[in-house]
């Protein structure tokens, strides 16, 4: 229940207390650094604004209504109005400790499953949604923070050629980077991999190596023991309830991650503005999904990298049609 404060306390005790507590909001908010909501947080703004509702195929959104489909509360929030239009998305950026995007309000396709993406239609008679994907976008970030680079759209075969000279397969190696950024144990990795003993070591120890990760932990932990907390590349703070060595590099990674994505796609929709046909829909963690015409999908689909501030390294992206009007 909201208090009518105004009617409860005295006249001047209320003064008082609204005049406090406006004066101890000046004084933490000058003392807060605005470098990352001026040099981050506005530009990555512009990917929101430019989202548009997306056309839905009303004939199979009711067909997976009428089969009571396990994801149909998630399906229900793309019902299309009478022109055939889902409601506009609303993403809500606070409601994880790293950034990383939550549907606030209307179609949440952050958890539609992949396989009902296809009620997402494209409103161009002759277009195609194309989904433009940042390819393994952390494992990146990592790599770049060490002053590595990879321009390659395969990451992990690279480090399958360059780091173990094709001795191990693309699989293995990848689990032991998503091992390293998310922190499960030696022993859940070499179940997954098949693998123990010195050669699992041996594929731990050349991932960490390449990665520097080593270097990075220290840095963030050392930041979180002076501070309390850490902050990602562009300065936002995160913070950390548990100090485990996974939480420090995967929360710096996801974090960083979450601004490289909104950041790329803010500079790409600049670039494809003056483009017709194009209507951009939907974030989805590290990929867009963009509403093309004709004409426009080979443009888009030329978007193969993009480079943001704070790295000079390239991330790669990837791009793949997922439906097509007939």
């Amino acid at each position: 229940m909201s208090v009518p404060w105004t009617n409860v306390m005295p006249s001047h005790e209320y003064k008082a207390f609204v005049k406090k507590v406006e004066n101890e909001a000046i004084v933490a908010l000058a003392g807060l650094s605005k470098d990352y909501y001026e040099g981050c947080w506005v530009t990555e703004n512009a990917v929101f604004g430019a989202l548009k509702p997306a056309k839905v195929d009303a004939q199979a959104w009711q067909a997976l209504m009428d089969a009571k489909v396990g994801n149909m509360p998630v399906v229900e929030t793309f019902r299309p109005d009478h022109k055939g239009f889902a409601d506009p998305v609303r993403y809500d950026r606070f409601n994880t400790r790293t950034g990383r995007l939550t549907v606030a309000s209307g179609p949440n396709i952050l958890t539609l499953k992949r396989e009902y993406r296809s009620i997402i239609k494209s409103s161009f008679p002759d277009g195609c949604i194309v989904y433009l994907d940042f390819a393994a976008l952390e494992a990146r970030v990592l790599l770049y923070e060490s002053g590595g680079r990879c321009d390659e759209p395969d990451l992990y075969e690279a480090i399958v050629r360059d780091v173990f000279k094709g001795k191990v397969s693309r699989k293995i190696v990848k689990g032991a980077v998503i091992s390293e950024l998310y922190g499960s144990s030696k022993h859940s990795l070499g179940q997954v991999l098949g693998m123990s003993g010195k050669e699992l070591d041996n594929v731990i120890n050349k991932v960490r190596v390449f990665f520097k990760t080593k270097d990075l932990k220290k840095r963030v932990k050392q930041e979180f023991v002076e501070k309390g907390y850490i902050t990602n590349r562009y300065g936002r703070r995160v913070a950390i309830d548990e100090p485990l060595d996974r939480i420090f590099i995967n929360s710096y990674a996801q974090s960083t991650g979450c601004d490289v994505v909104l950041l790329g796609f803010a500079q790409i929709l600049s670039e494809l503005s003056q483009v017709q046909g194009i209507r951009p829909l939907y974030l989805l963690h590290d990929a867009l999904l963009i509403d093309c015409a004709r004409e426009a999908i080979p443009i888009v689909k030329s978007k193969q990298w993009v480079k943001v501030k704070g790295y000079v390294q390239k991330f790669v992206l990837k791009a793949e049609t997922l439906e097509c009007t007939q």
